[in-house]
């Protein structure tokens, strides 16, 4: 199964990106790829949405938990229906003053059918970069403006 940890220092307010993050159905608007979302269920600390993702002639929905705390500026992610075997993701927001933070993102996957883990493994860290900057792109654009 392929696995990845990053940790990268950002010049922006750790609950300022957190909240880019959590709010799940801006991700349409900016991540690649991701060409629908939709919250299923949000309560308290828990919520249950589905992306809809299209690359090239692949299209599918991935439905996820998303367990969150605000207090810590924790997301986890967990997959639960969809294409893939297994997926989880971790995001953690580290403050280190008001205006920087270490952001922290784990990543594990595995589809279902074997072939297609072999064909993401030949070009994941570049979807991982990717997708990394999208949020970070996202985080110039709402709070340096």
């Amino acid at each position: 199964m392929p696995s990845s940890y990053k940790e990268k220092i950002l010049p922006y307010n750790s609950l300022d990106l957190f909240k880019i993050v959590i709010d799940i159905e801006k991700y349409p608007e900016f991540i690649p790829w991701c060409s629908a979302s939709r919250i299923i269920q949000n309560n308290n600390d828990l919520i249950i949405a589905d992306l809809v993702i299209r690359y090239r002639n692949f299209g599918d929905t991935f439905r996820s938990f998303v367990n969150y705390d605000k207090k810590n500026l924790i997301i986890e992610v967990k997959y639960s229906e969809g294409p893939l075997e297994n997926l989880n993701t971790l995001w953690k927001f580290d403050t280190i003053n008001k205006n920087k933070t270490l952001l922290k993102f784990q990543i594990d996957f595995e589809f279902k059918f074997m072939p297609f883990t072999k064909i993401i493994e030949s070009f994941y860290v570049n979807l991982e970069d990717k997708m990394i900057l999208a949020f970070e792109e996202r985080a110039n654009n709402i709070l340096n403006n």
